[in-house]
């Protein structure tokens, strides 16, 4: 002990050095790092997200046939918002897609860590829904859509899962259909034959209310655009909707066109601006899951049965935001100041605040080590 206390006899300074690497050491917490190269936006899901036939599309998602538009909705919010983005949807996309691999695509929930927001529209190729619709069978439908709310629940929590400190939108389908059978049948000719309306109108309610439902077991937020087209659905003057196409060999059919999309994506912005903040669950979440990779995460949450805290759904239906004359060309960069505190954040900061305290420990015993050498050599 005598030995510690010559050494802190010698090194006056010591405590002094010691106490200001400490006070560095605790400043780390307000620079920690965060994933500066994800968007501050990125979309999940199917064609509904993609944009499926409204090109252009990324050529490299045409390549694969994920068909990923540069007008769909998730460009038109991001451009609306000013921020940047980025989408991982693929056309033909199911619920099973955002935890695994499809059309050589990586798993798209590998692609949201560090995003601010996650928008997502997903389910209706689970369980088909337009064929379910056309089968005219409410007990098929019903049964269907049964199994489908808790897929979709399973896949949401994925999502938060891997991002943690974003806020997450699962967006419904709209509904794109004429009210009457006549109108219907004066549009897509024979075909219409096949279809009843009013069934199709019944399958986008249900559909629509499974998502609303996953969505709250979840703990994300709902947009519910079921009524976005009233008014510009199929057949209509001004339609927001793809009828029958052969574009895309005929995977564009039944798809909102480039308004559709961009009434979706003023809503989607008008949403995200409403409920800007991540939602409590989701903050707590990051203290503890984000230093694991993604996958490996994703993977443990979805063997734990433990619950995720559940927040108010967000029925939202948005007056529209005026259209903004930012092309999604010259979106501007994320900054890492705009992105919230991610898991990875929490981690670093808890690490500068422990190599802090532990300085300002140590300058505390050598001090004390210090007084009591002085006191020694006064006796």
């Amino acid at each position: 002990m005598m030995r510690w206390a010559r050494l802190a006899g010698k090194g006056k300074r010591f405590p002094v050095v010691a106490v200001v690497l400490g006070l560095l050491a605790v400043g780390l917490i307000g620079a920690a790092p965060s994933d500066a190269s994800t968007p501050a936006l990125v979309a999940l899901g199917d064609s509904y997200t993609s944009g499926e036939g409204v090109k252009p599309y990324e050529p490299a998602s045409e390549a694969s046939r994920c068909d990923r538009s540069t007008k769909a909705y998730p460009a038109v919010a991001a451009s609306t918002l000013g921020i940047s983005w980025r989408s991982a949807a693929c056309s033909g996309a199911t619920v099973s897609s955002l935890t695994t691999s499809f059309k050589g695509q990586a798993p798209q929930v590998s692609s949201v860590r560090g995003a601010r927001y996650v928008v997502l529209t997903i389910g209706g190729n689970d369980i088909d829904a337009l064929a379910l619709a056309a089968s005219r069978s409410t007990t098929m439908l019903t049964e269907a859509l049964d199994e489908l709310r808790p897929k979709v629940a399973a896949g949401l929590r994925s999502v938060r899962v891997a991002a943690p400190g974003a806020t997450v939108l699962l967006v419904g389908y709209p509904d794109i259909f004429p009210k009457d059978q006549a109108t219907l049948d004066r549009c897509i000719g024979p075909l219409s034959a096949a279809v009843d309306v009013a069934h199709l109108h019944h399958a986008v309610v249900e559909l629509d209310a499974r998502l609303a439902s996953a969505a709250h077991e979840a703990g994300v937020r709902y947009l519910d655009v079921a009524g976005a087209f009233a008014g510009h659905t199929l057949c209509s003057d001004e339609s927001y909707a793809i009828g029958l196409s052969a574009a895309s060999w005929g995977r564009a059919s039944f798809h909102p066109n480039a308004l559709g999309q961009q009434r979706i994506g003023r809503l989607v912005a008008a949403a995200l601006q409403a409920h800007a903040a991540p939602t409590p669950a989701a903050s707590a979440a990051s203290t503890s899951t984000s230093t694991t990779p993604v996958m490996a995460r994703v993977a443990a949450a979805g063997s734990s049965s433990t619950t995720t805290s559940i927040v108010p759904v967000t029925s939202t239906t948005a007056a529209p935001v005026p259209a903004t004359t930012t092309p999604a060309s010259a979106l501007v960069p994320g900054s890492p100041g705009d992105l919230p505190r991610t898991g990875d954040d929490v981690l670093y900061g808890k690490l500068a605040l422990g190599c802090g305290l532990t300085g300002m420990g140590l300058a505390l015993v050598w001090v004390r080590l210090g007084l009591r050498d002085a006191r020694l050599r006064r006796s």
